[in-house]
């Protein structure tokens, strides 16, 4: 999930996300519910566009894919913080990342908020 490090999104608003807040045509992402309530509208780039679309795929072959959390958990209910928490945790240890913190992934996000790093400007 290192698309989390190209938007700068926070570990509990993806949690939160759902399939209606995506529009991958535009290339964007609606946060409903951000630090302190406030919502914003934040861009992607072709590789986060691509991560999404290859996951959607894939989720319509779940059992739960009629939930409305866009992120599944293994037991068919949405994801919960804490498992991808540890999800995150754990392949930052198989990369040989010490002292890992999914907050991280914040900062190195662009600040400029456009183009998406993952975008490619010609």
């Amino acid at each position: 999930m290192d698309q989390r490090s190209q938007i700068g999104i926070r570990l509990n608003e993806v949690i939160a996300l759902t399939a209606g807040d995506l529009d991958l045509d535009a290339g964007l992402v609606t946060i409903r519910h951000g630090k302190g309530g406030r919502g914003r509208v934040i861009p992607i780039g072709p590789a986060t566009d691509a991560a999404i679309c290859s996951y959607l795929a894939d989720r319509k072959a779940q059992r739960h894919a009629d939930r409305p959390e866009l992120w599944l958990g293994e037991r068919g209910r949405g994801l919960a913080a804490d498992a991808l928490y540890r999800s995150l945790r754990r392949r930052a240890e198989r990369a040989g990342i010490d002292g890992f913190r999914p907050h991280r992934l914040r900062h190195t996000a662009p600040t400029a908020g456009w183009p998406p790093a993952d975008s490619n400007p010609a």
